[in-house]
């Protein structure tokens, strides 16, 4: 099958099961799952379709000489063949990026949450770590567990601690109530300026 200019990458993936076209993008590369007998001016089409999605992946992209922002330190990148950090530079290397990124980030956000949870007197709970979409945090009461995404790993330790604070605050609260923003508020009476950073925020694509 040709290769498409819009997406000169894509690794095109078809089979009888595939009941549709699905675009989607993973450790570096474009992925296009298609039904059997699909033809290049439909899928072509299919691409012009999701060209600014495409685009906004490729601008997402961790470039070599890219400064990265991780726990409110500044690392340059570079090109490696795995992903490690030394000093004030960062080695990249998409295969192994995800799982050096989790082994990075757990142990200090969990740190963090637990210095949190300690200064505003909340009991232990069980802390639990994801690559989340469209989430930064989850938290079960009932069972006493709280979520955290990974990708927090990229915003300022403020609003990091207005995440931890907000579900904290559900253990008390379960749902967004009156009652649970007044807790909140007590708590952090500038959540709304912290909460700010999360509105506009470009992080590397994971």
């Amino acid at each position: 099958m040709k290769s498409f200019p819009i997406c000169p990458d894509l690794k095109i993936v078809s089979s009888k099961r595939n009941k549709r076209m699905v675009l989607s993008y993973k450790e570096g590369r474009f992925f296009l799952s298609v039904p059997l007998f699909v033809d290049e001016k439909t899928i072509e089409a299919f691409l012009q379709a999701n060209a600014s999605w495409i685009q906004e992946k490729r601008e997402s992209k961790i470039k070599e000489g890219d400064v990265l922002f991780l726990f409110d330190r500044s690392y340059h990148v570079c090109f490696a063949d795995q992903s490690w950090i030394k000093d004030d530079t960062l080695f990249y290397d998409p295969q192994s990026w995800l799982s050096f990124l989790a082994h990075f980030a757990r142990p200090r956000l969990r740190q963090e949450f637990e210095e949190t949870r300690k200064k505003f007197g909340f009991p232990y709970v069980e802390l639990r770590f994801g690559h989340y979409r469209s989430k930064w945090g989850s938290c079960t009461p009932s069972k006493k567990i709280i979520a955290l995404n990974i990708k927090l790993a990229f915003v300022s330790k403020k609003a990091r601690e207005a995440i931890y604070v907000h579900e904290l605050t559900h253990l008390e609260e379960a749902n967004h109530s009156k009652a649970f923003y007044e807790r909140l508020y007590l708590r952090l009476d500038d959540y709304d300026e912290r909460m700010k950073e999360f509105k506009n925020l470009n992080l590397p694509l994971l």
